[in-house]
């Protein structure tokens, strides 16, 4: 995970971007080729080494981004990148992409959502989702639905930080700790009850 100080870094240069892509009208383009270089780095453990070692040379990085991606991606990429890398900060370039992904989707109204559930939605009900919680946030939600059978049925939406947990596994789980609770008030009753007529 980032560091606090490489999130910040991560967000300059991620709304610089942006702002740019806008303005030539390529930020789909961009996200989508920021991504698979991400997705190239946190796969190829040797590439995020050469772009993180202190022991590598600042030029020879910038000689080797040129030689793989010069002509094979959007310039105005490249040269961020490279902007990156002269300023030592090639290691945070998945970062870059994270918080380029959220800004772009803040800029278009978009919010990412979880959606799990027991069993995979139908389209109807999906729609129907999507509608409530396009009211709920007032933006476009973006769902990503994953099945586990633990749930039973029901479902878990996540929202940013926020959780909505309607599962059935979730329900059990309160009403057996409720039981467990009114189970312990009534022996305690009962404790004080016999205790009081002994005494």
């Amino acid at each position: 995970m980032a560091a606090k100080d490489d999130i910040a870094i991560a967000d300059a240069y991620a709304e610089a971007l942006l702002e740019l892509s806008e303005e030539r009208g390529n930020s789909d383009a961009i996200l989508t080729e920021l991504g698979e270089v991400a997705g190239l780095i946190e796969k190829d453990a040797v590439l995020a080494d050469f772009l993180a070692s202190p022991a590598v040379d600042e030029q020879e990085r910038e000689a080797e981004l040129e030689k793989i991606f010069r002509g094979r991606m959007n310039d105005l990429l490249l040269d961020t990148l490279q902007v990156v890398n002269a300023k030592d900060r090639a290691s945070i370039i998945p970062a870059i992409y994270e918080r380029y992904r959220l800004a772009l989707q803040r800029a278009r109204g978009d919010v990412d959502v979880r959606v799990t559930t027991a069993v995979p939605l139908t389209r109807k009900l999906l729609d129907r989702l999507r509608e409530t919680l396009k009211r709920r946030t007032g933006r476009k939600p973006l769902i990503n639905e994953e099945v586990d059978a633990s749930l039973l049925g029901g479902l878990v939406v996540q929202i940013g930080d926020e959780k909505l947990d309607c599962s059935i596994s979730s329900r059990l789980r309160r009403l057996r700790q409720a039981m467990r609770g009114r189970a312990s008030r009534e022996i305690h009753a009962g404790k004080d009850y016999f205790e009081a007529v002994e005494g």
